[in-house]
């Protein structure tokens, strides 16, 4: 368990005991409360000491925070405009005069309460992600300001919530067409996995790509910690934290069978906003971090207007920096805003853009294609592309494969499908929706 956040009381996540049986209320915040509880400054370090070159070169710029220089963010030319965002927060405060002049879409999903109350930490996050171009008092700190943001309430203002509630308002946020879905909350053991990896699966087949922060449980160099829920969920991007040095947080976990850490991002002494009467604050941990993904992925969205959830993944995967840590400790690397001759930078194979999300087949009811999602399991997943090879022979028309999450995307007739559950290493296959699984 960590230690308590001594600068920040307010932020710890209560949980609601008085729910009845039949409510499935996120009771792992109990076992890992801290591992969504941003970090004040004092009580975060980085595993190594700073780069003096690197400081030096950063402090010049008092414009922007150093999350944004680190990451191309200033050099961009895209700023999320048109791309349909959302976040799973306990609110926005709108009032904010960084966001009293934008269109955000607000809807409730906690019971008792409005759209409008709460947003003690949503303000931070969606501040990292998506805040003004030019704030009123203070650098530049989001990443991508014309972003369409969407806000789903699923906690209240205590900082419980339930996961009707989280699944509720992801169901929303798919419907909404959003492309870029921030999650920094945090699932326990008692989560039904089922369900939740159902859900995720759909949305990313649906266009939506999940975002969420691996953890702040680690206490590097002695205990590497293990990502959480639902960054451990395979449809889900998971985020671990480097710092203005871009070296990895000593919180930050590392990959472990419990689940894998994609990218790392920005996430110690970042600026950003809150309510009134701090109005700005540096936080620190990995939802900050998935907060900073979530936006630079709003910025690859805008330039790749046609990409699929899984395409804009990948051109996040092939854009990464890599820095000087193993892949269990940094995933792909630090996530890199698109530069101008984009179409250059991002690399997809042949099969993974044959088809755009609008030619994609999906009714059931007619006599055509549909789209499936097939699960390979764990044994398998080693030789996807082997097993890829042998649904497209059965007559899969392979659109994507998610080596790294086991999950082969594409489109076939019903008949077809029924000979594709027969294959070796098929774990599941989902039609729209609906899960058949062996």
């Amino acid at each position: 368990m960590d230690e308590p956040d001594k600068k920040r009381p307010s932020q710890r996540v209560a949980i609601d005991t008085t729910a009845t049986t039949s409510a499935h209320y996120l009771k792992g915040f109990r076992d890992a409360i801290n591992d969504l509880t941003p970090h004040s400054s004092d009580d975060v370090t980085s595993e190594t000491r700073h780069s003096p070159t690197l400081t030096a070169t950063l402090s010049g710029n008092e414009t922007a925070t150093w999350g944004l220089q680190v990451t191309g963010v200033l050099e961009s030319p895209f700023s999320g405009k048109g791309v349909r965002v959302a976040a799973l927060v306990d609110g926005l405060d709108t009032s904010h005069p960084d966001w009293s002049s934008r269109n955000v879409i607000r809807e409730s999903f906690v019971r008792g309460e409005s759209a409008i109350e709460g947003g003690q930490s949503g303000t931070h996050y969606l501040g990292t992600a998506f805040s003004s171009l030019s704030p009123v008092s203070a650098p530049r700190y989001g990443c991508a300001p014309d972003a369409n943001v969407h806000v789903a309430k699923v906690l209240g203002s205590n900082g419980s919530g339930t996961l009707s509630s989280i699944l509720a308002g992801l169901e929303w946020a798919i419907d909404k067409k959003c492309r870029v879905i921030l999650m920094p909350i945090l699932l326990g053991s008692s989560t039904n996995d089922g369900i939740m990896e159902s859900t995720t699966k759909r949305a990313i087949a649906s266009g939506a790509l999940l975002i969420s922060g691996a953890g702040n449980n680690a206490r590097r160099p002695t205990s590497f910690g293990h990502v959480v829920k639902p960054a451990a969920y395979q449809h889900v991007i998971s985020v671990g934290t480097v710092d203005r040095d871009l070296h990895i947080a000593r919180f930050s976990p590392r990959s472990s069978p419990q689940g894998t850490v994609d990218f790392v991002a920005p996430g110690v002494d970042l600026l950003s906003s809150v309510p009134d009467p701090l109005r700005y604050t540096k936080w620190s941990g990995s939802a900050t971090s998935a907060a900073f993904v979530a936006g630079i992925a709003s910025l690859w969205a805008e330039a790749l207007p046609d990409a699929s959830a899984t395409e804009l993944w990948q051109a996040l995967t092939s854009t990464a920096q890599k820095l000087e840590y193993p892949t269990v400790d940094m995933g792909a690397g630090l996530v890199k805003a698109p530069p101008s001759n984009v179409a250059k930078t991002a690399v997809f194979t042949t099969e993974q853009t044959k088809h755009s999300p609008s030619e994609r087949p999906m009714s059931k009811k007619k006599d055509v294609e549909q789209q499936v999602v097939i699960t390979i399991d764990e044994l398998h997943s080693p030789t996807i592309e082997s097993i890829a090879s042998e649904l497209r022979s059965a007559g899969l028309n392979i659109s994507n494969i998610l080596a790294n999450s086991g999950i082969v995307i594409g489109s076939a007739s019903p008949e077809t499908i029924s000979k594709l559950k027969a294959i070796e290493g098929v774990k599941a296959i989902e039609e729209d929706g609906e899960m058949d699984a062996n």
